[in-house]
C-alpha cells in the first residue's frame, strides 16, 4: 500500500510540476496584470496541488459495477516470469521510511502552525485605549476617515511589521515604533494597505496556504506557488491603496520608511509579503502602472487557458503506470455475446509478485494461472486462482489485483473481458 501511495505521489509531483511551469509561461504572457488576475492564476496551481482528481477514478471504481454477463471469452496473456531471488532488504524499507519522514514533516508543520496562531492571540488583546493620549489621537485622526473603528485596530510594543491577524474577526496590528516614526500621510497609507488585507481576510487565505504546505512541503515547486500567491495579495492591497488617491512616489516612501525600522514579519500574517527583496522590487515597479480595460480580454483568455489545462490534467489517469510494458496486442479475436472483439485487454502496468520466502526455502516453483475480469475502465474487478502450487497462490493473486489494462473493445467500445495471466515462479 505504501509503495502504491508513493508511486501515485511521484506521478502527482511531476504532473503538477509541469502544470506550474506552464502557468509560469502564462504569467509571463499576462505581463503586469492586476493582482487579482495573478492571484486567480496561482489559485489554479493551488487547486492542481490539492485536487488530484485522476486518483478518484480508481478510488470510486466500486461505483461502476461491471456487467459480469457481458464477459464471455477468456483471453490468455503472455506468461510473466518471477525470479526466485528476493528483493534486497533496503528496498523493502524505503517506502515505510519515506512515509515516516513525511508524517514527521506534517506533524512539525502543524505544531508550528498552532504556535503561530497562539502568538497572534496576544496581539489581538492590545486595544487602542491602552495607548497614551498623543498616540491614540494620532491614530484616531487616520482611522475615522477610513471607516475603521477602534475595535478593528490594535497596537503592539513588539518590533513586528504592521499586519492583520485573526481568521474570522481580522484586526489590524500596528507596532508602536511605526506609529511614532511615520507622518500622518504615511500612517494613512499603511492603514489603507492593511485594511485591504483585513477586508480580503488574508489571514484565512494564509492559513489555507499553510495547510497545503503542511502536506505538500515535499513538492519542489511549492515555495514558488506560495510566493506567487502572497505576492499577488500584496499587489492587490497596493492597488487598492493607490486607488484611494495616494501617489506611487509617496507610497514608495512609506514602504521604505517601514523597512528602515527593520521590523520582523511574522509567519501566517499579511506582513509575510515583506520578506523577499525581489517581491518588494516588483511591488515598487508596479506603483505607477495604470490598469487599462484593453487587456481584460487577454487576461480572461489566459486564465481560461490555465483552467483548461487544469481540467485536462485532472482528467488524465494518474494510476496508469508504464513501469513494465509487458504484453502486446493479442492477434486473435473472440466473441463476447456473439459480437466480434477487435482487440483483447492489454497490460499497461504489471507488478511483479514477491517470491514467498517459505516456498523459496522449500524449493517450490511452478506456474500459477490467475483468471481476472477486466472491466471497461481497465481495472481488475475480480480475480481468482485457476491452478498452480498452492503456496504461491497468495503472492500471484495479490500482484494480479494491481494490474492495469487497456480494456478490450467491442465494436470500438470498451467492454468487460476475462483474461488469464500466468505467473511462472522460477528458482535459479
Amino acid at each position: 500500500m505504501m509503495e502504491s501511495f508513493w508511486i501515485g505521489m511521484a506521478n502527482h509531483l511531476w504532473q503538477t510540476s509541469g502544470l506550474i511551469l506552464l502557468l509560469l509561461g502564462i504569467e509571463r504572457g499576462m505581463g503586469t496584470a492586476p493582482g487579482r488576475w495573478l492571484e486567480r492564476l496561482w489559485w489554479v496551481a493551488l487547486a492542481g496541488l490539492v485536487l488530484p482528481v485522476g486518483w478518484l477514478r480508481y478510488g470510486f471504481s466500486w461505483l461502476q459495477q461491471p456487467d459480469l454477463a457481458a464477459a464471455g471469452v477468456i483471453w490468455t496473456l503472455p506468461q510473466q516470469v518471477v525470479q526466485g531471488s528476493l528483493p534486497e532488504a533496503g528496498s523493502s524499507k524505503i517506502f515505510p521510511l519515506l512515509t515516516i519522514i513525511w508524517l514527521l514533516g506534517v506533524l512539525v508543520h502543524w505544531l508550528l502552525l498552532v504556535r503561530n496562531l497562539q502568538n497572534f492571540r496576544r496581539w489581538k488583546d492590545c486595544p487602542l485605549k491602552n495607548l497614551n493620549e498623543a498616540d491614540r489621537l494620532l491614530l484616531a485622526r487616520q482611522i475615522h476617515p477610513l471607516s475603521l473603528t477602534s475595535a478593528e485596530v490594535r497596537w503592539t510594543g513588539d518590533s513586528v511589521m504592521p499586519m492583520v491577524v485573526g481568521l474570522f474577526q481580522p484586526r489590524i496590528v500596528l507596532p508602536l515604533s511605526l506609529i511614532r516614526s511615520l507622518d500622518a500621510d504615511q500612517l494613512r497609507a499603511v492603514l489603507l494597505h492593511e485594511d485591504s488585507h483585513r477586508r480580503r481576510r488574508d489571514p484565512l487565505r494564509l492559513l489555507v496556504y499553510s495547510l497545503v504546505k503542511s502536506v505538500m512541503f515535499i513538492h519542489p515547486l511549492w515555495p514558488l506557488v506560495q510566493r506567487r500567491l502572497i505576492d499577488a495579495g500584496e499587489f492587490i492591497s497596493d492597488e487598492n491603496s493607490l486607488a484611494s488617491g495616494l501617489t506611487g512616489h509617496r507610497y514608495a516612501q512609506t514602504l521604505a520608511g517601514t523597512l528602515a525600522l527593520r521590523l520582523k514579519a511574522p509567519h501566517l500574517s499579511a506582513a509575510a509579503g515583506l520578506r523577499c527583496r525581489t517581491s518588494l522590487s516588483a511591488r515598487i515597479n508596479r506603483f505607477n502602472l495604470k490598469e487599462g480595460n484593453e487587456n481584460m480580454l487577454r487576461y480572461r483568455m489566459l486564465l481560461g487557458l490555465a483552467l483548461g489545462m487544469l481540467v485536462v490534467g485532472m482528467m488524465v489517469s494518474m494510476g496508469c503506470q508504464a513501469d513494465s510494458q509487458v504484453g502486446d496486442e493479442l492477434g486473435t479475436t473472440g466473441l463476447i455475446e456473439g459480437a466480434e472483439v477487435s482487440m483483447g485487454p492489454r497490460i499497461i502496468h504489471w507488478e511483479a509478485p514477491r517470491y514467498p520466502d517459505p516456498c523459496r526455502k522449500e524449493g517450490i516453483s511452478g506456474t500459477v494461472r490467475i483468471r481476472m475480469l477486466v472491466d471497461a475502465e481497465g481495472g481488475v474487478a475480480q480475480a481468482e486462482v485457476m491452478d498452480g502450487p498452492e503456496c504461491l497462490w497468495e503472492a500471484a493473486l495479490t500482484a494480479s489485483k494491481s494490474c492495469r489494462f487497456h480494456p478490450g473493445t467491442q465494436v470500438g467500445q470498451p467492454v468487460n473481458a476475462w483474461v488469464v495471466l500466468p505467473y511462472e515462479f522460477r528458482l535459479e
